[in-house]
């Protein structure tokens, strides 16, 4: 397999200005319900679909970072598979938590990739080294990320 470009991984630092006084100082859930409330009254029913169905997304990207790295795990990472299903339970900030979860365990592993692809520059590591997690292990983390 040839060699990655993982340029795109990349991020400049982010400034969160923590001495900042703010309005209201809301945990990261809280936020969150508080921004979906007012895209509910803000968005019309076309573009709130659009963004409600925008998740489905993840199972495509994470399938070619499967096929991308060769790596099944990947494929494992997708947690909300069909999103376009009728659900009777629909938490939109449980699934937009579990999507940046996903997307952000799926950014490490990509660095982590990075960081064994510039060890040894010739392939891609296998999952025979010693410091790579067993499939089993990945399952795990991923099934405690979904939860």
């Amino acid at each position: 397999m040839n060699k990655i470009n993982f340029n795109s991984l990349n991020l400049p630092p982010v400034d969160i200005e923590q001495q900042r006084k703010r309005w209201l100082n809301l945990d990261i859930e809280t936020s969150a319900y508080v921004m979906v409330f007012f895209l509910v009254l803000f968005l019309s029913d076309e573009e709130g679909g659009r963004a409600a169905l925008s998740l489905q997304f993840d199972e495509s990207l994470f399938s070619s970072l499967a096929n991308l790295t060769g790596d099944d795990y990947f494929r494992y990472l997708c947690p909300m598979k069909y999103t376009h299903m009728l659900r009777y339970h629909l938490d939109v900030v449980k699934d937009l938590r579990t999507h940046m979860m996903s997307i952000d365990f799926a950014y490490n592993e990509l660095l982590n990739l990075k960081l064994k692809q510039l060890q040894t520059p010739d392939s891609l590591p296998d999952d025979s080294e010693n410091n790579t997690p067993s499939h089993s292990d990945k399952v795990e983390a991923i099934e405690a990320v979904a939860v």
